[in-house]
């Protein structure tokens, strides 16, 4: 049996009652004053990659999603080093395309959406 209910039948006017008694609100929101960072201690230039830009291949390689300094038309850019840090390969991936994984052997697999749904394409690195 629920409080305001008589013989188990519903009584709306108990529960309004109940509702009206509470006379509950909440504190004002308090003034924070805004985090703000001196101009002086902001960098002078964009760094050259962003956070989790950088994944490893199959085959040991190190895919570094880079941040260009000027627009480029096209998907993204990533620079591939070897385990010696040599930059062996830049690589521009179509505009629209995500990259999903990698295979051993120079395989990219690649990912894009359209109206159709997501396709995933297996690409062999020359």
């Amino acid at each position: 049996m629920v409080s305001g209910d008589t013989n188990g039948t519903f009584q709306p006017s108990a529960y309004r009652a109940a509702i009206r008694s509470v006379r509950f609100s909440p504190p004002p929101p308090t003034y924070r004053a805004p985090n703000t960072i001196p101009a002086s201690e902001l960098p002078d230039y964009r760094p050259p990659f962003g956070a989790s830009a950088a994944r490893a291949d199959a085959d040991g390689n190190l895919w570094i999603r880079t941040i260009p300094m000027t627009r480029t038309p096209g998907g993204p850019v990533f620079d591939i080093v070897n385990r010696q840090g040599v930059l062996v390969d830049r690589i521009q991936i179509p505009a629209g395309y995500g990259i999903a994984g990698f295979g051993s052997g120079k395989v990219v697999y690649l990912t894009m959406r359209n109206a159709s749904g997501l396709h995933l394409a297996k690409v062999r690195l020359k």
